[in-house]
């Protein structure tokens, strides 16, 4: 029965299957899509891997590459095995190049990716770059400076940033201001003209964001294997040796690279801004600022040739100028702000000091300037790690946090975000270059910085330490060390020394690696002996560098320690307890001048050469330079009683405020007469008596005197005051006839001229024995036996007379000196009546003679050995009667006068002998002074008064300091004549503590000698004295008779006071074709000493080899002493001005202390030897340099000469210039090969401030003068190069200013300080005088850029020296540089070219060779054209091929790129100082033993990469 309450159950069940079928389907659709999901994570798992794994392929492909780099840079920089001879190398930015010994191009390995990877000559170099349509050609090159863009994300709308991995090109600008210095590009491939290179944008006016600089370089391809090739024109892959491509073994990516020379770049480390300092050494506003403005410790950017001196303006402060004189007082202030902001900017550096020149020199000592407290914050700053650390947080602040420098006041980046210039300035900086220090045989060089033997911190400073650490390898010390500046012999008593010297002999007898034209290129085949000359005079000038270290004198006694007074403290000059208590090299000094016996003296070096010969240094010495015989008259007979007699004056009383009462000599005991006459002789007893007439019935007719007849009291041939004890007792002398006596003078020169002061302490023996007079000998004492004069007074301390070397007046020698009794039967003697030697007066005193304590000639008689009779002065002559008046001739025989500098020891050591050998000649006799000189005075700038005494007559008539009159009648001198009231003497008694002019008739005490006198001398042959000193015995050659020798009564150049002083002293107004410069109108005062003859004429002017002296020290034979400065300063109280130091009181000096002392201040580089002479040995006439040759020095700058100057090519100059001219050898340039340049490669000066930028073998920061970008010669980046010269000054004075540039110009103006009154380059009175130019980068660097376009490359860094620096226009008025220099060396040197060079230095020839050379000094230090740093800029992709594409070629629209990278890798080639062959226990020394079975330093240099970074902006 049916239910329809109830559903039927048939209408049920499908409802369930429905339902089952849902979930059935949901849950199939569930599993599918967690099945889709989970394969779609698989498969994006996969691509991740896969891509992961493929970026992971490219970093390590492009590991590959910098493999292939460290293997370029390995194979070039090691010796090849397979090539005769010794290899060298240098580097530049996309390549290293090998060169053979003879300089021939071995190989260049590039740096880069090419299919050649070695190019084999410098056409291949040259020719080699990207192909003008490579943006065609995308698979075969790519861009390796291609740029990415970024846009802001919270500005999408804003134009887009752009970054360029290796260079910005909008760095460059048409704009200079807004351009980086030493920066442009071009389109054209050779980037001057011809074929473009496709996808440059040069830079526009509006859209700097369009430009473009691309960088093209090959794709290498690489198989699965690793094997390495390129695509040819067809894209197919070609390996080495036939290997090629296949399915099995396909391409798997692709990599190009290039590396860049981080030494091309401004070290961010090491650099700063460079404010020039030199030795202070013309008149002229430059040099007086200098001297009052000194840098100070810590001051490193004011260092010459301290890499602190490159300057980082260049590409912070662009075309600023940031070196104007001080007179342009607004750029002034604006480059002293800029240059502080740099200076807070750079890591160690010390802002403050001098502040850049603005500070200056304290007076009194007083020094402040520099806020020490800051010092050692600034030396814990850490170095910068990046450039974008240098830019974006560079100071540290007292929170420890940086501050951003200000750039807003650039006129280059003003406007900009810190990033934009980060991008910008990327490629012309570096945190990281560093560059060898080793020889050109990859050897060790040897510090050119002394360290004493004594390695204890009492001799050696933290300076001296760091040095030593830097020039020391494997446990073995290259510098050379000293510990007794007396020694002779410490080259070769000191074992290292002597190791070292060998070292450098067997060197310089080798061709140099890169430079041997030929085997006979080897500096002793040049020079033959002068070769090991030279090097001694080399190890001398190290020797005799630092002098006295303040440091440690400080350290041990302070800085003023008690100085005894002469003579006595040369007992215990060299003693521990005495002079050398400082610790110092040479006996010690005081801060204000004081010093001890034997400061700054160094006895120079001698190496035994055979047979009594000997090699010798300069050391900082004195030698002989001129001998005269001084003859002068005492007494002259007339027909007159009394003979010629003189006019006694009533001298000048001056005003009070002077304080000065003139003696008077009348009355008083001198007696009533008005005259003063010679011709009265000591009187015996019985002729005493007036009543008995002697001058009655000597004169029966002429006895009559100022109305007192021959028998009269009153007559004044009866006083004994007026009694001339030279004549003989009671025998006056006959009508004409003349009495003279005569001393030996000797002039003194150092060649080792400048501060610090120079005290010596030397004895001579004077061997007289062989000059005669007639028939009698000249000089009696000692029974004509060799004669010792041991020192007594400062030797070249007086007035008048500089403490610095030079020339050197006789007067210092012989001041305060006492003479022996010389009197018939006498000490030998046969005429004369002075039976005393001379008493105790004093110079300068109101004391009487006689009383105790004070000093007459016996008074050293009883002391010690080196002072018994040091006082002494036993070279006077007899007397000698001359008949004929004034008109009467000296029969002088001539003769040999043997003279021996020896040391003042109680056993002397001979250090030198000379040998004079004086023709016999008639010789023109003195005439007898009859000239009184009145009283003067004048304000001296310190406001006290000078006063020049007033002078009788007869003053001048005896040697003897008591002097011929005001003697009793027993011949002792009377308390009259010796009290200042009424005091007479003679001539030795007022001898170097006074000095006047002597011109014009007028003489004052103390000159010795006078216009009436007569000199005859003996002048060196050749003039210069640098050869004289090189030798150990002094040939009677060597010196010749002065050119009026017997023809006049003077005839000599033996100097008086100052430089060119002296009474009769030849200047050569009749010769000015014979002067140093030809024609050159020196200032009478100033003259350079030297004699005039035509043999000295021409040797001189040959090669212009003089030095320029300090301050107003003449031009001369010196040999560049480093100067150890002079900080003198005191307020004058006249009218409150600050004296100069170097200027104001030129003979004063103060020692800075620690406060100005530092090594690398003293020495910027070897650049410095260049004044050392290479002519001092004769062995051979071929080549020049084996010739004795004199006036000439190694030659540190380029060859120039003037025909019409007298000059010629120098032979220090290389034989060729290459990369120059037609011919394939270069452009001849007449020197001989080797260039003494190449000198300067076996030396260097570690630079320790204010960190260790040096390192064993190795010094930061330089700079490569290889700048050229391979193979991308449309970029001219010289960055660097400008911030390396753009401090640096040349010095050149016109030869219209020879008379003028060693004295203040005239007619000063009211509002200008007399101390501070100097020439000028402003529009003043006292301009326009540009002796001081900046350098005319880009003219110059024009020249670097011809080498570079004939594929040639700099070797080595002294080969600055053979490049002309071109002096830059200092304004419009500057007629003396050309509007443009020549763009090539051909034109620059060509004869008679009135824009070339050789033009302008005919028209400064008057310059000297030390101020020439001074830039080149400063540049090399800072100069590499080796670097052991490198950035190595990668991009590489990993390629999978389709397999439709065939396998031995790409094809970019089948093949994939499956993943890129891009970055850089800078990596560093370094001496591990931790490898065994280094360790010292295995011996390894270069010094000893077979210098070449030894391994060179370059192979055993290892890889390290030292940063790396991944191009992802």
């Amino acid at each position: 029965m049916n239910n329809p309450a109830l559903p039927s159950s048939h209408t049920r069940r499908p409802q369930r299957r429905g339902l089952a079928l849902v979930l059935v389907l949901t849950s199939i659709s569930l599993c599918l899509i967690l099945m889709v999901a989970l394969l779609s994570i698989s498969q994006t798992e996969l691509k991740s891997t896969a891509a992961s794994a493929r970026g992971a392929s490219a970093r390590l492909h492009a590991d590959s590459a910098i493999s292939m780099v460290i293997g370029q840079i390995q194979t070039a920089t090691h010796q090849d095995a397979d090539v005769a001879g010794f290899e060298t190398w240098a580097s530049q930015p996309g390549m290293v190049r090998q060169y053979e010994e003879n300089g021939s191009l071995l190989k260049g390995n590039k740096l880069y990716s090419d299919r050649n990877m070695v190019a084999k000559t410098e056409a291949e170099i040259i020719n080699d770059t990207p192909p003008a349509d490579w943006n065609e050609r995308t698979d075969q090159y790519v861009d390796m400076n291609e740029p990415v863009a970024r846009r802001d994300i919270t500005n999408p709308e804003a134009p887009p940033r752009w970054f360029f991995p290796i260079i910005d090109p909008r760095a460059y600008c048409t704009q200079a201001d807004k351009s980086v210095e030493g920066f442009s590009y071009s389109q054209h491939l050779n980037g001057s003209s011809g074929n473009v290179l496709n996808g440059v944008v040069l830079p526009g006016a509006d859209e700097p964001d369009q430009q473009r600089l691309p960088m093209p370089v090959e794709w290498l391809y690489v198989l699965r294997d690793g094997t390495i090739g390129y695509l040819d024109e067809a894209n197919k892959f070609v390996g080495p040796s036939g290997i090629v491509a296949s399915s099995q073994n396909p391409i798997v990516s692709r990599v190009a690279f290039w590396t860049d020379d981080e030494s091309c770049k401004i070290n961010i480390n090491t650099a700063a801004e460079g404010t020039y300092w030199d030795t202070p050494r013309l008149f002229h506003d430059r040099d007086g600022d200098w001297a009052r403005f000194q840098p100070m410790a810590y001051e490193y950017q004011r260092y010459p040739g301290h890499p602190a001196m490159v300057s980082m303006s260049t590409v912070l402060f662009p075309n600023e100028n940031m070196n104007p004189p001080r007179s342009d007082t607004a750029q002034f202030k604006k480059a002293l702000d800029f240059k502080e902001a740099i200076y807070d900017l750079i890591p160690k550096i010390l802002p403050g000091g001098s502040k850049a020149g603005s500070v200056l020199v304290p007076a009194g000592r007083s020094f402040s300037p520099t806020d020490f407290k800051e010092v050692q914050h600034a030396l814990n700053e850490r170095l910068f790690a990046s450039v974008d650390e240098f830019l974006l947080r560079p100071q540290v602040g007292q929170n420890g946090e940086r501050d951003e420098i200000d750039l807003e006041t650039s006129g280059a980046w003003s406007g900009m975000s810190r990033p934009e210039v980060v991008e910008r300035l990327r490629p012309f900086l570096t945190p990281r270059s560093r560059s060898p220090e080793l020889n050109p045989f990859g050897r060790p060089k040897i510090a050119m910085w002394p360290l004493h033997a004594i390695n204890t911190p009492q001799y050696r400073t933290v300076f001296d330490r760091t040095i030593a650490y830097c020039s020391t390898l494997a446990g073995k010390p290259y510098y050379f060390t000293r510990r007794d500046s007396t020694d002779q012999r410490e080259l070769t008593n000191i074992v290292r020394n002597k190791q070292l010297f060998d070292y450098l002999m067997d060197l310089t007898s080798r061709p140099i690696p890169g430079f041997a034209t030929s085997q006979n290129a080897t500096f002793e085949y040049k020079y033959g002996d002068n070769r090991q000359q030279i090097l001694v005079e080399i190890f001398d000038y190290i020797r005799s560098t630092n002098l006295c270290d303040d440091n440690i004198i400080e350290a041990s006694v302070g800085d003023s320690p008690t100085i005894p007074g002469l003579p006595n403290s040369r007992e215990i000059a060299y003693a521990g307890d005495g002079g050398l208590a400082g610790k110092t090299f040479t006996p010690m000094r005081s801060a204000q001048g004081g010093s001890y016996p034997g400061h700054g003296e160094v006895t120079p070096t001698i190496v035994s050469k055979g047979r009594g010969e000997y090699y010798r240094g300069m050391g900082r010495f004195f030698t002989i330079s001129e001998a005269g015989l001084h003859f002068i008259a005492t007494a002259q007979g007339t027909e007159q009683a009394g003979g010629i007699s003189a006019t006694k004056i009533v001298p000048t009383v001056p005003p009070p405020e002077v304080d000065y009462t003139p003696p008077t000599w009348r009355g008083n005991g001198w007696g009533e007469s008005n005259r003063w006459y010679s011709n009265f002789p000591p009187l015996s007893e019985e002729n005493r008596d007036p009543k008995k007439g002697f001058y009655k019935t000597k004169y029966p007719t002429k006895h009559l005197l100022e109305g007192h007849a021959g028998d009269d009291e009153e007559h004044p041939g009866y006083n004994p005051m007026n009694w001339n004890w030279t004549l003989n007792k009671d025998t006056p002398l006959e009508d004409g006839m003349k009495r003279v006596q005569a001393t030996i003078l000797l002039e003194w020169f150092s060649p080792s001229a400048g501060w610090a002061r120079i005290n010596p302490n030397i004895a001579i023996e004077v061997d007289t024995s062989d000059l005669r007079i007639g028939d009698k000998l000249m000089f009696p004492m000692n029974n004509g036996r060799p004669i010792l004069v041991r020192p007594f007074k400062h030797m070249s301390a007086a007035n008048g007379v500089y403490r610095r070397g030079g020339t050197t007046s006789y007067r210092a020698f012989l001041q305060e000196r006492k003479l022996p009794a010389v009197a018939a039967g006498v000490n030998g003697y046969t005429a004369g009546s002075i039976l005393h030697a001379d008493t105790n007066i004093p110079a300068n005193s109101s004391d009487y003679p006689y009383r105790s304590g004070k000093v007459d000639y016996s008074y050293y008689d009883n002391r010690s050995s080196i002072l018994q009779e040091c006082n002494q002065y036993n070279l006077v002559s007899d007397f000698f009667d001359v008949p004929g008046g004034d008109l009467g001739k000296i029969d002088f025989k001539g003769g040999n006068l043997i003279v021996k500098i020896v040391t003042n020891t109680a056993r002397p050591t001979v250090l030198q002998t000379f040998t004079f050998k004086f023709p016999g000649a008639k010789i023109p006799s003195p005439i007898l002074a009859t000239k009184n000189s009145d009283t003067a005075w004048t304000r001296e700038n310190n406001g006290t008064w000078r006063v020049d005494q007033p002078v009788p007559a007869p003053y001048w008539w005896a040697f003897h300091s008591d002097g011929a009159l005001g003697r009793d009648v027993d011949g002792k001198i009377t308390k009259i004549a010796a009290d200042p009231a009424s005091r007479m003497g003679g001539r030795f008694r007022y001898i170097g503590n006074e000095i006047g002019n002597y011109r014009n008739g007028v003489f004052r005490r103390g000159n010795l000698a006078i216009d009436d006198d007569t000199i005859q001398s003996m002048v060196l042959r050749h003039g210069d004295p640098r050869l004289t000193m090189g030798q150990y015995n002094v040939p009677d050659t060597e010196f010749v008779k002065h050119r009026l020798y017997a023809q006049q009564r003077m005839a000599h150049n033996i100097v008086l006071r100052h430089w060119s002083e002296g009474p009769g002293l030849d200047q050569g107004e009749d010769k000015k074709g014979w002067r140093l410069v030809k024609d050159a109108n020196y200032y009478s005062s100033f003259l350079p000493d030297h004699p005039y003859t035509a043999a000295t004429g021409a040797g001189l002017q040959k090669y212009g080899d003089f030095d320029r002296g300090i301050a107003n020290q003449t031009d001369g034979a010196y040999i560049n002493k480093p100067d150890e400065g002079n900080s003198y300063s005191i307020i004058n109280p006249d009218n409150d001005e600050q004296l100069v130091p170097y200027f104001s009181r030129s003979w004063e000096s103060w020692q800075g202390g620690s406060s100005y002392f530092s090594p690398n201040r003293q020495v910027a580089s070897p650049g410095m030897f260049g004044s050392l002479p290479t002519g001092v040995h004769a062995s051979g006439t071929s080549p020049i340099g084996k010739r004795r040759e004199p006036w000439r020095t190694l030659l540190f700058r380029p060859q120039s000469w003037s025909t019409k100057r007298g000059q010629r090519a120098h032979i220090g100059a290389p034989t060729y210039l290459k990369g120059y001219g037609r011919s394939s050898r270069g452009l001849s340039i007449q020197g001989n090969d080797p260039a003494d340049y190449l000198l300067m490669d076996f030396f260097w000066m570690p630079v320790v401030e204010p960190y260790a930028i040096s390192a064993p073998a190795s010094t930061a920061g330089k700079i490569n003068m290889n700048y050229n970008m391979v193979p991308f010669r449309h970029i001219h980046r010289a960055t660097a190069m400008h911030a390396l010269m753009k401090s640096e000054v040349l010095t050149a004075v016109s030869h219209d200013d020879a008379n003028i540039y060693l004295r203040r110009p005239g007619s000063r103006p009211d509002d200008q300080g007399a101390e501070t009154w100097f020439w000028g380059e402003g529009n003043g009175v006292s301009g326009k005088k540009f002796w001081h130019r900046k350098i005319d980068i880009d003219a110059t660097l024009k020249l670097f850029d011809e080498r570079f376009q004939s594929g040639f490359a700099f070797i080595s860094p002294a080969q600055i020296c053979e490049m002309y620096l071109l002096p830059k226009k200092a304004d419009a008025s500057d007629t003396q540089v050309p509007d443009q220099w020549p763009n090539n060396v051909t034109d620059l040197i060509k004869t008679g070219n009135p824009n070339g060079i050789h033009k302008f230095w005919e028209d400064h020839a008057v310059t000297g060779e030390n101020l020439r050379e001074r830039p080149y000094t400063n540049l090399y230090p800072r100069l590499t054209t080796r670097s052991n740093t490198y950035q190595v800029f990668v991009r590489s992709q990993v390629i999978q091929k389709a397999r439709s594409s065939a396998s031995d070629s790409f094809d970019s629209e089948k093949d994939q790129i499956g993943a890129e990278y891009r970055g850089s890798v800078i990596i560093e080639r370094y001496l591990d100082l931790q490898d065994p062959q280094l360790d010292s226990a295995q011996g390894l020394d270069f010094a000893t033993g077979n210098l070449m079975a030894k391994p060179p330093l370059e192979d055993m240099h290892k890889f390290r990469v030292i940063a790396q970074k991944r191009f992802d902006p």
